[in-house]
């Protein structure tokens, strides 16, 4: 018998899931709640250095592990440090 193994990643609400989901009830200011949050985020990541490194440290890749000095902030544009 051969078994499996799987573990549930990071889930993203695309077109399909919202339509489904509106479809089942939930109301559609919840989807423009979490689109607005998500946008906010992704401001401030541009904004505060400390954002950006908490979002890398949230991605399972292989910056994931990154030390704050690793990110430089020169005019708002953040470069990585070889």
């Amino acid at each position: 018998m051969r078994r499996t193994c799987f573990t549930v990643g990071r889930l993203h609400l695309n077109r399909q899931v919202i339509v489904l989901m509106s479809g089942l009830g939930v109301p559609d200011k919840v989807f423009f709640a979490l689109q607005d949050n998500m946008l906010q985020r992704l401001a401030d990541m541009l904004i505060r250095e400390s954002s950006a490194v908490d979002a890398l440290a949230q991605v399972k890749s292989g910056h994931s592990r990154l030390p704050p000095s690793s990110i430089n902030n020169n005019n708002n544009k953040f470069s990585f440090v070889s």
